[in-house]
This record gives C-alpha cells, structure tokens and sequence, in this order.
C-alpha cells in the first residue's frame, strides 16, 4: 500500500474553492458560494486527493408574524423580499426547519424540498460552545 504519509492539509478559504472546480465538475456538483466557504483540502504530491467542504449555508427561519394580522399576505411579503436577499447574495441554496404545515408551504412557495429528496439531514449541536 502506497504510504501517504506526506500529504498536506490545506484550508481553501473564499475564492480558492474555486481550484476544486475540476472534480466539482466532474462530479456534477456546484462550486460553494466563495462567501463563508472553507474547504480543508488533501494534497499528495501537488494534486488535490480530498477535501471536505464547509459552507456557512443560510438559513431561513425563524419567521414570526403577529396574530392579528396573520392572513393578510405578510408571511407571504416577508418571504419574498427575504427570497431576493438571498439571490441577490449569491446564495446557491439555503435550508428552513419547517415546524408546522403553514411553514413547509411557505418553503414549497421558495421552491424547497423536503430533505430526505437531497439525501438525509444530520444535526450536531456542540456541547462544549458557551451559550
């Protein structure tokens, strides 16, 4: 077995992810927004071997509008003007935790899908991080 030892551990941070673009491509995924992007990277003998991608994704929720005008098309308002904030930023996709069914229409509305079509959604909530 080949001994891999020597490989470096780089971070690509912004507008360097772009370097990964080759085996994005040819995997048929899209380049991370450079904006909020790190990318550890494995490199062995000059050539990239293996990276893990951290994107700071946003996300859209908490939502709130108050009782007495619920029903007038405010959600509806606040989604919109929130929906072009997000592709004026160059957002490639954000993620909402929809906690009722009026919520998951409003993402249906933004053109969300429920995760489990773009794969299974994991959660990790560190413990040792000071509230």
């Amino acid at each position: 077995m080949q001994d891999y030892s020597a490989v470096s551990y780089i971070q690509l941070i912004g507008k360097q992810v772009e370097q990964l673009k080759p085996i994005l491509d040819k995997l048929g995924w899209a380049v991370p927004h450079p904006v909020n992007t790190v990318a550890v990277t494995a490199v062995y003998q000059g050539r990239v071997v293996g990276f893990f991608v951290l994107q700071l994704i946003p996300h859209a929720e908490p939502m709130w509008v108050s009782p007495e005008v619920r029903g007038t098309g405010i959600a509806e308002e606040l989604l919109a003007k929130g929906k072009e904030i997000l592709v004026e930023s160059g957002a490639k996709g954000w993620l909402s935790i929809c906690t009722n069914p009026f919520s998951e229409r409003l993402a249906a509305q933004l053109g969300m899908e429920p995760a489990e079509k773009q794969g299974v959604l994991y959660v990790k909530q560190e413990e040792n991080v000071k509230r």
